[in-house]
């Protein structure tokens, strides 16, 4: 069993200043000159202040003598961890160098993340491309754009034959007359006239007819009438030549 610890010295945090201050090392223990007799009474030993079977085992590497001041013969210590009364204290730990202290390492689990998110996209882009794809809202688009680079390729064909194409309308009859860049006319082709009249779901077609060499003739019928859009084609031996036109008969 410990020893009853001696009443508390005059040097206490109570009374820190006077002839005793500041506090001396005396035998490894600090204190003031007022405490000193007292350090070397028996009942003053440090082996007192510690129970038995709490000093380590010597050789251990844990702990060294208790160098406290002279506050901790009250059973407070400023500025370290451990003192004589320390170990008394609930809780207190009479060796904190062999505790393994775990530290939380958040960036292996944020990689592991990114790496399962980057698998997921892939995964969901690759599915997309190897499905239908997007919808096209016009079935024929595709078609049309063919039929739009063939007639790009006819127009500038029959621009570099430097067809010339003249209109006139008189009354319901549309002629046209056609020519090359010399003024000769142009026999043996075929046009085609479509209008696109106002409330009809379709456009109306009227084939042309040559009437004499290089003028192609159309009639338009009684129940057209107003300002109504027109478009010309006219071929010949793979030349085609498209013209569009704004009619009023």
């Amino acid at each position: 069993m410990p020893a009853t610890p001696p009443p508390a010295p005059p040097c206490s945090s109570r009374a820190r200043s006077g002839p005793g201050w500041p506090p001396a090392r005396i035998g490894g223990w600090t204190l003031c000159s007022l405490c000193r007799p007292m350090a070397t009474m028996p009942s003053a030993s440090p082996s007192w202040t510690t129970p038995a079977g709490r000093w380590p085992r010597p050789g251990s590497g844990c702990h060294r003598r208790p160098e406290p001041s002279h506050d901790a013969w009250h059973g407070t210590w400023y500025g370290r961890p451990s003192g004589p009364y320390s170990l008394l204290r609930p809780g207190s730990s009479h060796c904190n160098r062999g505790v393994n202290i775990m530290k939380t390492n958040i960036y292996p689990p944020m990689i592991l993340l990114l790496i399962g998110a980057f698998l997921v996209f892939s995964g969901w882009a690759a599915h997309r491309a190897a499905g239908l794809g997007s919808q096209v809202t016009d079935a024929d688009y595709y078609s049309k754009g063919l039929r739009y680079t063939s007639t790009e390729v006819e127009r500038r064909a029959a621009e570099v034959l430097g067809w010339n194409l003249d209109t006139t309308l008189d009354g319901r009859r549309l002629v046209f007359r056609l020519s090359d860049h010399d003024g000769r006319a142009i026999t043996g082709a075929r046009g085609s006239l479509y209008l696109a009249i106002p409330g009809r779901a379709e456009n109306v077609y009227l084939p042309l007819a040559e009437t004499e060499p290089g003028h192609y003739l159309v009639t338009l019928e009684q129940g057209i009438s107003g300002a109504i859009q027109a478009r010309l084609e006219v071929e010949r031996n793979g030349a085609r030549l498209n013209r569009h036109l704004l009619l009023n008969p």
